[in-house]
């Protein structure tokens, strides 16, 4: 009985891991793709997210110049 318990818990462990990896393996090919590196959509994530990194360091050091 405990055994038929175990191979149960580890299989549905197993089903979960293994749909985790495959939505981040397609979630990944969206932005990036080994053949020719980043999609015109990754290009475009990286942009934004280096202008929010930039916008957040200006508003941090004008926050630390007001007080």
């Amino acid at each position: 009985m405990v055994t038929e318990l175990w191979n149960i818990i580890s299989e549905v462990l197993t089903g979960f891991i293994t749909a985790l990896v495959s939505a981040f393996t397609g979630i990944t090919e969206i932005f990036y793709v080994d053949e020719a590196g980043f999609t015109v959509i990754g290009q475009l994530l990286l942009i934004g997210l280096g202008m929010g990194i930039v916008y957040f360091a200006f508003r941090f050091i004008r926050s630390l110049i007001r007080r």
